[in-house]
């Protein structure tokens, strides 16, 4: 019941006017999903207008060793923006005011969620680490599938 007064709270405040709340860091899921205590709950926490590779997916081991790398230290954050169907929350996640999100797309470790997007500076960022060929980007044989492409095909190749 707190967890959902929390929630309502900080949804009601709206994601722009929603000031950032401190969390820790209990466990970092995959590149795009971590566990975090948030006011003494644990909280499933997806990065918000970003995909990563899946675990099995080519770079998903290296995207979840960044994100780990990145909240190794200092004091996390999170503005919510919303909670997925999987009742996760959509944040966006700083370390020390560093946009975690942002940067995991400029170090080429993750996709601008098009789909979901709002933010410019992501497009922009994904656009540099491509032109530079950075992460992700530089593999070229086979190239890199859209971690929600990814997941259709798989969904496709169960059902049969």
């Amino acid at each position: 019941m707190i967890r959902m007064i929390f929630l309502v709270c900080f949804l009601v405040a709206g994601p722009s006017k929603a000031e950032t709340v401190s969390a820790k860091l209990l466990k970092v899921v995959d590149g795009d999903t971590i566990h975090l205590l948030v006011g003494g709950q644990k909280e499933r926490i997806r990065l918000a207008e970003i995909d990563t590779p899946e675990k099995k997916q080519t770079y998903g081991i290296e995207s979840t060793k960044a994100l780990r790398r990145l909240l190794a230290t200092g004091d996390i954050t999170i503005r919510l923006i919303d909670v997925d169907r999987y009742q996760r929350w959509l944040a966006h996640v700083y370390v020390d005011n560093q946009w975690i999100n942002l940067t995991l797309v400029e170090q080429g470790h993750a996709w601008v969620y098009s789909k979901y997007a709002t933010s410019a500076e992501l497009f922009l960022a994904q656009e540099k680490a491509i032109t530079a060929r950075l992460g992700l980007w530089k593999i070229s044989s086979p190239k890199p599938m859209p971690p929600w492409q990814w997941r259709q095909v798989q969904r496709k190749l169960q059902r049969k």
